[in-house]
């Protein structure tokens, strides 16, 4: 378990080795819903403009920091 979100869930109350597996999860599935929305609505925005390649790049990047930080892997 990515030591940030372990730190995330003692400060939510999720401490307990039951809950742990499932709250890790939990946090993975959220963490990626945002992410795909966050690039689906740049996406949209920028569609077929000069900016949108550099978007795309600094979007990627934004993504996968996002996701090492938290330990979520890239499906």
């Amino acid at each position: 378990m990515n030591a940030r979100i372990r730190e995330l869930m003692i400060q939510a109350g999720y401490a307990a080795p039951e809950l742990a597996g499932r709250a890790h999860r939990l946090a993975e599935l959220v963490v990626k819903e945002c992410l795909d929305g966050v690039i689906e609505k740049v996406q949209i925005r920028y569609q077929g403009s000069d900016v949108d390649r550099h978007i795309g790049y600094g979007m990627e990047i934004v993504y996968y920091d996002v996701l090492d930080k938290f330990g979520v892997q890239d499906d």
